[in-house]
């Protein structure tokens, strides 16, 4: 039988964990601490994480657990993580700000969310956001040139340079439709997310320069 092999990523708040399902059965596991993505900033309380620190360990855990195994065994990827943590990145992929994450309390501290929202939110962390950027002086999230990606989705990005978020992510939001599959509301920090997606559905395939960086097959899909 041809050796055949699946990936999972999941991006959890204290370590990154890569395991490789292998078609005879065995499994490969990979755990790397992920302290060293989190960064001090000044004023806040909890540590926030570097979407590009993150993705240096994601790929180090990757690399590893290819070590030794043929890579081309791999027919494809799926990713999990922890959430709702968010990262405003810029239409080219470069982060606009690291990741606030679930624990950080300023998202519920902003006076349109103290008493709508009972706990953290993908909505009170991209307002959060969205009042940053606005008043850093950047025009981006208005003019939609930024979207706000989870730790995991940011993973997606890198593998396959396509934005997504997955339904089952979304669906924990008010503004999430049921009948489009999609987000909507008339709120403008809505229009920070991307595009939803199942989370069984190929959000892209592996590219060239994500291949060359984790050992990953080239064109391979990567589950939302």
């Amino acid at each position: 039988m041809r050796d055949f092999s699946l990936m999972g990523i999941d991006i959890g708040t204290s370590a990154v964990k890569v395991l490789l399902w292998r078609s005879d059965r065995s499994v490969r596991k990979v755990r790397r601490p992920a302290k060293e993505s989190y960064v001090k900033v000044c004023g806040a309380g909890i540590p926030e994480q570097d979407p590009v620190k993150l993705w240096q360990i994601v790929t180090g855990c990757i690399q590893e657990a290819l070590k030794g195994c043929d890579a081309r065994s791999v027919q494809g990827v799926g990713l999990s993580g922890h959430g709702p943590s968010l990262a405003a990145v810029a239409s080219n992929g470069d982060p606009v700000s690291n990741t606030i994450t679930w624990m950080d309390p300023r998202p519920l501290m902003v006076e349109d969310c103290q008493n709508a929202y009972n706990g953290p939110s993908f909505e009170a962390t991209a307002k959060w956001i969205y009042d940053q950027l606005e008043s850093a002086g950047k025009d981006e999230a208005q003019e939609g040139a930024v979207r706000v990606l989870q730790p995991k989705d940011y993973v997606g990005l890198r593998l396959t340079g396509e934005m997504r978020m997955d339904s089952s992510s979304a669906s924990c939001m008010r503004w999430f439709s049921d009948d489009t599959g999609d987000i909507s509301t008339p709120d403008p920090v809505g229009r920070l997310f991307p595009r939803v997606a199942d989370p069984w559905e190929a959000i892209g395939q592996v590219t060239q320069e994500a291949s060359e960086v984790t050992g990953l097959p080239q064109g391979i899909p990567v589950a939302a």
